[in-house]
């Protein structure tokens, strides 16, 4: 947040509001031990998706393909009518992978018309292929 010019009272409220959080799950009555947040933010607030807002404002710089953000949703794609665009697409993949894992976030897998992976060695994965995708509860 410094880095975007967020300072004095507002960046020392938001270091508060994120530190020293902890959290417990409650299922059927039973109650587990309270356990340190060590990252992301509080979920369910306007402030929250500013923060996260901000915090993934670099994603888009790292791809060269088109790349749609919606609150906590990121979605990108590219018409590939070669192999030169099927490896340009790859590399964005595979930079959107080291920016979550430097991030510490974790990207899904939706639709691709090609074969693709995410992730490297043994965390490795094909991402599938489908011809419709749901977006906020409508299918495009």
């Amino acid at each position: 947040m410094h880095t975007y010019g967020i300072r004095g009272e507002l960046l020392k409220w938001t270091k508060i509001y994120l530190s020293n959080r902890v959290q417990r799950v409650v299922v059927n009555g039973e109650v587990s031990d309270w356990i340190s947040v060590q990252s992301g933010i509080p979920q369910g607030s306007v402030y929250s998706v500013i923060c996260f807002t901000i915090f993934i404002n670099d994603l888009p710089q790292s791809v060269k393909s088109p790349l749609f953000l919606f609150a906590d949703d990121s979605k990108t794609y590219k018409a590939v009518d070669s192999d030169i665009d099927a490896l340009d697409f790859q590399a964005d993949i595979d930079k959107m992978y080291k920016w979550s894992v430097k991030w510490q976030l974790h990207l899904g897998k939706k639709s691709l018309n090609t074969t693709y992976f995410m992730g490297t060695g043994s965390d490795r994965i094909q991402l599938g292929v489908v011809t419709q995708m749901r977006d906020l509860g409508v299918l495009e």
